[in-house]
Formats: structure tokens, sequence, C-alpha cells
């Protein structure tokens, strides 16, 4: 190492030499250089020596040390105790075929087997890099608390949002993107919170406006029923007006408690499902009036469970209303346990090409109809994270379905399941 030292200090010389000498002239170099042979370098040492004489044959010098890796020759010489490294390396062909670029050093002062030179250059290296690594990650660290702090402050913003009312986002941010993003933010609550109120408000109108002719036409087919109560033919399009106004009774009140947001989010209730079961059959038995067909009620009245009474009786007179209005002979037949209820009838089922479609509003579901019903129990059942089943009925071997079951799992809470 000590050597290789000294030989890239001789070439760095030798280089200025030949291509910056004035420069060469004015630095203050380490060693001494020479130009010139070998003859003349012992002649500057002070030594009498033939113009043949070379370094390698000289008795004056005492021992050849080393070839560098540049090619430069490197002999050790004493003198006065003290001991000089001479350097030689060649010059260009335009310079003579013996003239040599010397590079005296004194090393009387230096340890070569502890020369650590290098090492310590290497060493700093080190340092420095680590030093400015961990500048450069006190730096990022800052840069990006800097960036990501107003994120931090608007999505905390954000977490405290209700929307019950004309809420704005509380930080006061810069005008940068991220004020930008946040005041934008600020304008959509505005409009969502407005269009919320005009949704109750409409609810509310509506909830009065459409009751009071419902309950009219009603009360006129009745009266109507009444007057013409000998005369079958006038009878059976008055009843057809009755079923209905009940209906549509039925589907309005449906729609305006799921477009109410404290409907959906209703708190739960420890409510008896027998009873809730029976109630529902008897709502809608005049749907099965004039058919063969049979309302079976199978769930034990010990059978309790905790659900949200308003919109569990919503969606079960939706799934009975249904089983009853394309079923025309046999029986609907309810089952219910504390974690589930499933209903199942012996209608004609539904199209296997219009099960992929079956939960979607206005589809037709049934072999006839529109699946108004099963819409609004996919809607609730999304709501409250229950999971909904709905399956054809086929006896085995049978090519078509002979009715359809449709199952409710309160506590499964995973995506609804169509199966055929």
């Amino acid at each position: 190492m000590f050597n290789w030292q000294i030989a890239n200090e001789a070439e760095q010389y030798r280089s200025l030499y030949l291509d910056h000498f004035e420069v060469l002239k004015r630095l203050n170099t380490v060693g001494t250089w020479k130009v010139g042979n070998d003859s003349q370098l012992l002649a500057y040492l002070g030594h009498d020596a033939l113009t043949t004489e070379s370094l390698s044959d000289s008795p004056y010098i005492d021992v050849y040390v080393d070839t560098s890796q540049q090619g430069f020759e490197i002999f050790e010489y004493t003198h006065d105790q003290k001991v000089f490294q001479i350097v030689r390396s060649p010059l260009p062909q335009s310079y003579g075929s013996d003239t040599f670029f010397y590079y005296l050093i004194d090393i009387s002062q230096f340890d070569r087997g502890q020369s650590d030179t290098p090492w310590k250059i290497a060493l700093s290296i080190v340092v420095c890099s680590l030093v400015m690594l961990g500048l450069a990650w006190i730096t990022g660290l800052q840069v990006s608390h800097f960036v990501i702090a107003p994120l931090t402050r608007l999505k905390q913003d954000l977490d405290t949002l209700d929307f019950s009312s004309e809420q704005q986002l509380a930080g006061d941010y810069y005008h940068d993107e991220v004020g930008a993003v946040a005041r934008y933010i600020n304008k959509l609550l505005l409009r969502i919170s407005r269009m919320i109120d005009r949704e109750k408000q409409f609810t509310r109108d509506a909830s009065h406006e459409l009751r009071t002719p419902i309950t009219n036409i009603a009360m006129a087919s009745e009266i109507l029923q009444l007057a013409v109560i000998d005369n079958p033919g006038i009878q059976r399009p008055l009843q057809r007006i009755t079923r209905a106004t009940e209906d549509m009774k039925n589907l309005i009140e449906s729609f305006l408690q799921l477009s109410r947001e404290e409907s959906i989010c209703e708190a739960t209730q420890t409510i008896s499902l027998h009873t809730t079961v029976e109630q529902s059959l008897d709502r809608h038995q005049y749907l099965v009036a004039h058919k063969p067909v049979t309302l079976h009620n199978q769930v034990p009245t010990s059978v309790t469970a905790s659900l949200p009474p308003v919109i569990f009786s919503i969606m079960l007179d939706n799934l009975v209303r249904n089983a009853c209005q394309y079923t025309d002979s046999g029986e609907v037949t309810i089952f219910a346990n504390d974690s589930r209820l499933w209903i199942q009838d012996s209608g004609p089922g539904f199209k296997d090409e219009a099960i992929p479609r079956l939960l979607k509003p206005w589809e037709k579901a049934h072999v006839s109809g529109l699946g108004l019903g099963l819409s609004i129990v996919a809607r609730i059942c999304q709501a409250r994270h229950w999971r909904l089943e709905i399956n054809n009925r086929k006896p085995e071997g049978a090519d078509t379905p002979s009715g359809a079951v449709i199952k409710i799992l309160f506590s499964q809470p995973v995506h609804n399941a169509i199966t055929n």
C-alpha cells in the first residue's frame, strides 16, 4: 500500500510535467521530482557515475523495491541516515529513450509496515457517507412530516363527520393541493347535507300526501262493495281494486321506510318471531282468500331474536306477499329459529334465465310479475349485513321447479347468495 501511494503521487506529478509543466513548477510537492537519465540522477545525489550507469546496477542504490501497477520502478536509497524512495517512470520517446521522470521522497519518518493512508481515506469516505445518509434520513423525515401532516389532519377531520347536519371540515388548510381538496370536500358536504334535507322533506311530504288518496280509494272501494253486494260482476273488479290499493299502500310504506336512514339503522329489540310471522300472515290472508292455498306458521312460540322490529316486518311482509301472489295452489310455509328465517311456497319458482337478475329492481323474477319485493328484501339484507339465499325447489328428476325457498341468515353476515 505504501508503494502504491508513492507510485500514485509520482504518476500525478508526471502527468502535470507532460501536460501542465508551468503548474508543476509552481506546485509545492511532497517529494522532489527530476527529469533526465540515471547517470544525471546519481550525479544529482552527489555520486560520480558513468554515463551508461543505471540505477539497477549502481552500488549507491540499496535495493530494487518493486514495480508498480503503472509499470514504474521503485528503488530505495540511503544517504546521511536518511532513507529515500525513488520512483522511475519512462517518458514518451520524444524525450529520448533513456529519459525518465524521477520522483524522490524521504521516507525516514514513515513505517511502511504500519502505513495506512489508503485505509484512512476509505474510512473517511465511509464515515462521511454515513453522516450524509443520517442527515438525508433526518431531512426526509422532516419533509415527509411536513407533506403528510395536512393529509393526516384531513383524515382526522373526515373521521369526525357524522353527516347529521351541515358540517364542514374544522381544520385550517394552506392554499395548496391538500387545501384545494379540503375546500372541494366542504362543497360536497354542503351539497350532500342539502340533498339529505330535501330527501327528508320529501319523505315527510310523501308520507302524508300519498297516504290520504290511498286511504280514500280503499274506503271508496269498501263502500262500493257494500252497495253492489248482490252484483258479483262488479264485486270482482272492486276486490281487485282493494287488493291493488293494499299492495300500493304496503309498497309505499316500504319505500318510505327504506328512504329514512334512521330506519335502516334501527336499533334491535328482542321480538317473538312466532307472533311477528303470525301477524304478517294475517295481513296477507286476503291474497289467498279465493285460492286453494294454505298459510302455515311453523315457527315455535318460544323462539325470539334480537332484530330491528320495523325493518324486519317490512322484509317479512314483502316475502309473504311475494309468496302469496305467485302461489296459485298448495301452501306457503314459514320456518324460523333465533339465527335464521326461511319461507317456502309451492308456486312456479323462478325462471332460470332470470335468476342472475333476480335482486335487481323492476326485473321480472317469477314466471310473471315484478320482483320489487325481493329487491326491497335484498336492500334490507345488505344494509343490515344479513345473508340472503334464494333457491328453486326441484323434485328429484324434475326439470321444472315446484316452488321456491328463500332464507335469511341473521347470524352470518356474508354476501348475498343465489342458488338454483
